[in-house]
């Protein structure tokens, strides 16, 4: 028959167990609850960061289909696309698409492309396998006015006796000075496959002249 003493040495084993195990359950509930503490927060976290990067995105023009370099861009060339991109990457927005009507582009561009005016030539040049770029050092006199543009329509003349004209359908492509206050103008001239050979002798020769079609700026 237990005795006294055996009755409390048993509650004593008894509430050192329950303890031991009250104990153990502690243990590992904590971590349990600090990771999911840590899911919640990672989640909040990484909700913010994607609703960033959606606030970041705007309407922006890009290309609805590949197209090939010399094409003219037409409205149904052009789509609007969300884009994320830093503040400092010129990106056309989709409400100043119409500037780009009538542009022929400049080199080709898959699909998805986002455009700026940079990307396309002035309005008017050769279709885009009929044309060739021919680059002329001019002076003064050699060009017909210091607000030469591009988009200007140009005939190019050889000066000899007979003045022979090379082409009347350059078109200027570009016009930079050669250097800060430099009165020479480096003038890329989009012209003919038949004309590019003659005009580029005559820029070696110093022969190359440009007659301006209409009124000056």
């Amino acid at each position: 028959m237990p005795t006294i003493t055996d009755r409390q040495d048993h509650r004593t084993a008894v509430a050192a167990a329950s303890g031991a195990g009250l104990r153990t359950t502690r243990r590992v509930r904590v971590p349990w609850l600090i990771t999911g503490v840590l899911l919640i927060a990672g989640s909040a976290l990484a909700f913010g960061v994607l609703a960033q990067g959606l606030a970041d995105r705007r309407p922006v023009v890009v290309l609805a289909r590949p197209l090939p370099r010399g094409t003219v861009i037409s409205a149904a060339d052009l789509a609007v696309a969300q884009v994320a991109a830093d503040a400092g990457v010129a990106l056309l927005p989709a409400v100043e698409s119409r500037q780009l009507i009538g542009g022929m582009l400049l080199t080709s561009l898959p699909a998805g492309s986002p455009l700026t005016p940079e990307l396309l030539g002035p309005a008017g040049l050769p279709a885009g396998g009929d044309m060739q770029t021919v680059g002329l050092a001019l002076e003064p006199g050699e060009y017909p006015t210091s607000s030469l543009a591009p988009g200007d329509r140009v005939s190019v003349v050889r000066t000899t006796e007979s003045g022979t004209v090379l082409t009347d359908d350059g078109v200027v492509l570009e016009v930079y000075p050669t250097a800060t206050e430099s009165t020479t103008l480096l003038v890329s001239i989009v012209v003919e496959p038949s004309a590019a050979a003659g005009v580029v002798a005559a820029a070696a020769a110093d022969q190359a002249r440009l007659v301006l079609h209409g009124v000056g700026r």
